[in-house]
């Protein structure tokens, strides 16, 4: 009985990496309508799973991961809102994920990809204040995890890059709501005699 059911699990899971791997050539490929079909069905296999076996962590992240790479396609075809709400849903699980298991770096690092997605959907939305929040919660966790283990070039890079992106929104709105150039409305401090 146990074999038979690591066959299964090892098939299932098979079964998703195609979904993934077809969809990601296609993807390349520029072929982002029979990208998103090959990443629905994968979605729509590891929901089933997920549903089927809610305490397993592998297919909660499978589902998650479904719907990030869904988001992912939708955000290159413009479609902004509903990339939002796929990464939504990967931002939900992953973050329900690391509540129950807080010592798992790696579903922190699934939250931070999650506030990068949301945070860019946002800023192609022109929504600067939403996304640079994302964007600094994403800094926060991630400034976390290189406390915890700096030798992780990834994480290095990916602060880097939020560290960025949180300028790179904060210039803007700098950009488009001008300081007040009244001295009286400055401290004491910057006023100059």
């Amino acid at each position: 009985m146990l074999e038979a059911t690591l066959v299964s699990t090892n098939f299932r899971r098979s079964v998703l990496d195609v979904h993934q791997r077809i969809g990601g050539v296609l993807q390349a490929q520029g072929d982002l309508g029979g990208a998103l079909e090959e990443f629905e069905e994968r979605l729509a296999l590891a929901d089933a799973l997920a549903t089927k076996d809610p305490a397993n962590t592998a297919w909660q992240v499978e589902l998650s991961n479904g719907h990030y790479w869904i988001g992912r396609v939708l955000t290159k075809r413009g479609n902004l809102a509903g990339a939002l709400k796929e990464q939504g849903a990967n931002f939900d699980i992953m973050t329900r994920l690391a509540a129950n298991d807080p010592n798992n770096n790696e579903w922190k690092h699934g939250i931070v990809v999650g506030h990068g997605w949301v945070g860019r959907a946002l800023l192609a939305q022109g929504d600067l204040l939403e996304a640079l929040r994302e964007f600094r919660a994403e800094v926060e966790i991630l400034q976390q995890l290189v406390v915890k283990d700096p030798s992780i070039s990834l994480w290095q890079r990916d602060l880097a890059v939020s560290r960025r992106l949180v300028g790179m929104c904060c210039r803007s709105r700098a950009i488009r709501q001008p300081r007040r150039t009244n001295i009286a409305h400055r401290p004491l401090s910057w006023r100059r005699w």
